[in-house]
């Protein structure tokens, strides 16, 4: 049995380091508390399994950008999942992976990413369609012409199942959460330090010998033969989960407003306040007042 303290910290940066297979991956490890796959085949093939088992959340944290003549505007806006502004003469469009497989779209847009995003994006005809030779007016936006309320940013979050019940109601969010079903606790059961614990005299104590006896019943159930998904009932709302959570910079400013507030669980501001500090530090963008 461990106790821990919650934390949350982006992570953006090391994933935009990797090729979109692999940080789709990487995101989708935190499920089932795995190593990444080693390589990027092995990351393609993982994400073309998940897409052959239409298991698609995974396929929400990976973000294209895509600058496009304004003619498309009419078209592209009636996309629920897909992000929109006019720059001048350009259009951009921001969407997930997931997003833009299941948009309905023109060709062109569809062979654009085919020709550059084949692992996730196939014609009917694909084996005879070459990018080499495609021409469009679509491309993909430069970094600085993106709005900062398009850019979208991943942040791990360390903290306990009832703070993480409180996160997933944030809708426009995308989540991928450590899973109670397969994930085996056969060693060690963590659990997060609650605030008050440290707050209220003597509790450290009681809180610690709660956590040993939720242990032993969990391993208890284990040993009985059930499986993960039949032994995690006993397992409290102060047990440890770990969560990536990718969200646009505009909904992380609504997420802040929010989760920082007087109103807000003291648990929750345990996690959101540093990590509001984060991004105030690395976004500096989402700050400035709005003309």
């Amino acid at each position: 049995m461990k106790i821990i303290e919650p934390s949350a910290i982006i992570i953006e940066n090391e994933l935009a380091e990797l090729s979109i297979c692999q940080r789709i991956d990487r995101c989708a490890s935190v499920c089932y508390q795995r190593p990444p796959k080693p390589t990027e085949e092995e990351a393609e093939q993982f994400c073309r399994n998940l897409i052959d088992l239409e298991h698609l959340p995974a396929l929400e944290f990976a973000i294209v950008h895509l600058s496009m003549p304004c003619g498309y505007h009419d078209e592209v806006k009636a996309e629920k999942y897909l992000q929109s502004s006019i720059s001048g003469t350009e259009f951009i469009v921001s969407g997930s992976i997931r997003a833009f497989m299941e948009a309905n779209i023109d060709d062109a847009t569809t062979e654009f990413l085919a020709s550059y995003l084949p692992a996730f994006f196939q014609l009917e005809d694909q084996e005879e369609f070459d990018g080499t030779d495609f021409v469009s007016d679509i491309r993909f936006a430069a970094p600085e012409e993106i709005p900062w309320q398009h850019k979208h940013v991943a942040v791990r979050v360390i903290c306990s199942r009832a703070i993480s019940h409180e996160l997933v109601r944030h809708r426009p969010c995308s989540f991928l959460q450590e899973s109670q079903r397969f994930c085996k606790y056969n060693e060690s059961i963590i659990f997060i330090h609650p605030k008050w614990v440290t707050e209220t005299l003597l509790m450290d104590k009681y809180f610690e010998e709660q956590c040993w006896l939720i242990e032993s019943m969990y391993k208890s159930r284990s040993r009985l033969g059930l499986s993960p998904q039949q032994a995690r009932g006993i397992l409290s709302n102060d047990t440890k989960t770990e969560l990536i959570i990718y969200a646009s910079l505009l909904e992380w400013k609504h997420i802040f407003k929010m989760r920082c507030s007087k109103a807000a669980d003291p648990e929750m501001q345990r996690i959101m306040i540093p990590l509001r500090e984060q991004f105030q530090a690395e976004y500096p963008e989402m700050w400035e007042v709005e003309k």
